[in-house]
C-alpha cells in the first residue's frame, strides 16, 4: 500500500510498524519526494520518541496534509496522541471507534484466507506436506498468521489462548461485521469473509461481510456458548462454503443439542440397495416420523476410553471381530434400562459405525416396549457401514419384550436422504441381517429454532475432562464427512 501511494499517487508516506514478536524489531520507513526527486530512508528499532519526532518534523516541513502516516501493529485505543493524525491503520477489527469517528473512517476489509489458498501458500512457500496442513487448518481456520506458525504446538497454543478470552456468545454469533467488538479476542477465532468477492464495494461496506468461526478446534471448544439456531446458521455456512469437515462436525453437534433438549424429529424410510432396482425405477421413499422418548441425554466418557484402547477397544476397520468392552457394555445396558435417559452419545469422535443412540416409543400396538435407533449422522452422499459392529450392539439392545433396534443413516434434509448410499455392499447385507437399516432426515421443533427458546443449552456431564476438540478427527471420520 505504501509503494502504491508513493509511485501511483505521488504521496509522501511515513510507515511506522510496531512488532511484538521476540527477536524482531519495530521499523520506520519513509518514501516520498523532495524537489521532484524520489527519496527514502529507513530506521530499524527506532525509539517511539524518535519516530514521533521524525513525523512531527516532516509535517512541519511539508505540511500535515502532505504526509501520509501509515501505522501497523498498533491497537487503536493505545495510539499515542502525537500519531493520532494517521491516514491508515492496519489493525484488528476489534477497534472501539466512537460514533463520530465512524462517520469519517474509511474501513476496508482484508478478508480471511480460504482453505485452498492457504494450502497453496503452505506448499509453495513453506514446503508443508498435506497431512501437516490438515492438522494446521483444523486449529487455525483461515488465519494465515496462525496457520504459518513454526510448529503445530504453537498453533494450538495460540488458538487455545484466544478461546479462553472469549466471553460473549452474542459476539460469537454476530452475523454482521461490527468494528466495535471490544476486548474479547473474538476476531482471533471468528474470521471475516467478503460475501461477494467480485464486488469491490463489498470490501469497504460492512453489510457485505460475514463473520464465521471456521476453526474446527475453536468451534468445538466454544460451541457450548452458542444456541441451537446459531449452530444451525454456522452449519449451513460451512456446508455452502465447501468446508466439509467443519460442516459434518457442526451437524453432529446440532443434532446432539436438539436430541438432548427433546427437540429432534426423525423422518425415516427403510434403505433399499440401488442394485436391487432397475435403472429407470424410482427409489421408494415412504418416509414416516418416528416417535422418540422424552428424557435426558447421557454423554459417555467410557466410550472415549474404550475406543482409544487398540487392544481391547472397538476397532474401526471393516474386518473387526472384537466385541464391546465390558465397561462400555455395562454402561450401555444401564442406559438401556434407565427411565431417566433417552439419548446416548460418545465423547470421542471415532466410535465405530454410529454417532449416538436414541430410545423410541413402541412402534406397534403389540404390547412391546419401545426399542432403540442407532444414529449415524452424515452430510456425505456415501457412507461406509460395519455390519459386525451392529451385530455386537444387537447383543445389548435386541432384548425380549422390546421392539428390535434399527439403524438410521441420518442426513440434513429430504433430498440428501434420497441420494445417500451405504457401502460396501457386503457390509450392508450384514447390517440388514443384524437390524433394519434405514435412511432419514431430521426436523427441529418450532421451539428449537427460536433464539430466545428456554432450552438452548447443552446438557453435559460435569466430570468429563478429555474433550475431543483437542484432537483432529480420525482420517476415516474426515473422509465420511466430505
Amino acid at each position: 500500500m505504501a509503494f502504491f501511494l508513493v509511485l501511483k499517487h505521488k504521496k509522501n508516506v511515513l510507515m511506522y510498524r510496531r512488532v511484538i514478536t521476540m527477536g524482531q524489531f519495530d521499523c520506520l520507513l519513509y518514501l516520498g519526494y523532495h524537489d521532484g526527486q524520489f527519496v527514502y530512508f529507513g530506521l530499524q528499532a527506532p525509539e517511539s520518541e524518535l519516530a514521533m519526532g521524525i513525523y512531527k518534523e516532516l509535517c512541519a516541513r511539508q505540511g500535515i496534509s502532505n504526509v501520509w502516516l501509515l501505522l501497523d501493529g498498533f491497537r487503536y485505543e493505545s495510539i499515542p496522541n502525537r500519531l493520532s493524525s494517521f491516514r491508515m491503520l492496519a489493525t484488528s477489527q476489534q477497534s472501539d471507534l466512537k460514533e463520530s469517528e465512524l462517520e469519517h473512517a474509511y474501513r476496508c476489509l482484508l478478508p480471511c484466507w480460504k482453505k485452498q489458498d492457504l494450502f497453496k501458500l503452505g506448499k509453495k512457500v513453506y514446503d508443508f506436506d498435506e497431512e501437516d496442513m490438515v492438522d494446521r487448518y483444523y486449529f487455525s481456520g483461515g488465519s494465515v498468521r496462525i496457520f504459518t506458525k513454526e510448529t503445530f504446538i504453537d498453533i494450538r497454543e495460540a488458538m487455545s489462548i484466544a478461546c479462553t478470552h472469549v466471553e460473549s456468545a452474542l459476539a460469537l454469533s454476530s452475523g454482521v461485521a461490527d468494528i466495535q467488538a471490544g476486548q474479547g479476542h473474538v476476531d482471533r477465532v471468528r474470521h471475516t469473509f467478503v460475501v461477494n468477492t467480485g464486488d469491490p464495494d463489498d470490501y469497504v461496506d460492512s453489510t457485505g461481510w460475514e463473520q464465521i468461526i471456521d476453526s474446527e478446534f475453536a468451534f468445538l471448544r466454544l460451541s457450548v456458548k452458542l444456541r441451537s439456531n446459531e449452530l444451525l446458521r454456522f452449519f449451513h455456512w460451512a456446508r455452502s462454503s465447501g468446508h466439509g469437515a467443519l460442516a459434518g462436525k457442526l451437524f453432529e453437534i446440532c443434532l446432539h443439542r436438539l436430541a438432548a433438549d427433546n427437540d429432534l424429529i426423525l423422518h425415516v424410510s427403510e434403505y433399499d440397495l440401488p442394485t436391487y432396482r432397475r435403472p429407470d425405477e424410482e427409489r421408494y421413499f415412504g418416509m414416516k416420523q418416528l416417535e422418540m422418548k422424552k428424557g435426558r441425554a447421557f454423554c459417555s466418557d467410557t466410550a472415549s476410553q474404550a475406543t482409544s484402547n487398540k487392544t481391547e477397544g472397538l476397532q474401526r476397520n471393516k474386518s473387526s471381530t472384537s466385541s464391546i468392552p465390558k465397561d462400555l457394555q455395562k454402561e450401555l445396558e444401564e442406559w438401556r434400562d434407565s427411565d431417566e435417559f433417552s439419548y446416548w452419545y460418545p465423547l470421542c469422535d471415532n466410535f465405530p459405525n454410529i454417532d449416538s443412540i436414541v430410545k423410541l416409543e413402541p412402534r406397534t400396538a403389540t404390547g412391546k416396549k419401545g426399542g432403540v435407533a442407532y444414529l449415524q449422522i452424515t452430510i456425505a452422499d456415501t457412507h461406509s457401514i460395519d455390519g459386525k459392529q451392529l451385530e455386537n450392539l444387537k447383543e445389548i439392545f435386541d432384548v425380549e419384550g422390546a421392539d428390535p433396534p434399527i439403524y438410521i443413516v441420518l442426513c440434513s434434509d429430504l433430498d440428501s436422504s434420497k441420494k445417500i448410499s451405504l457401502t460396501p455392499r457386503t457390509e450392508v447385507d450384514k447390517a440388514q441381517d443384524a437390524c433394519t437399516v434405514c435412511k432419514g432426515y431430521y426436523e427441529e421443533t418450532p421451539l428449537a429454532v427460536r433464539s430466545d427458546g428456554p432450552r438452548n443449552n447443552v446438557p453435559r456431564k460435569e466430570n468429563i475432562q478429555n474433550s475431543n476438540y483437542n484432537l483432529r478427527p480420525s482420517k476415516r471420520a474426515r473422509e465420511n464427512s466430505m
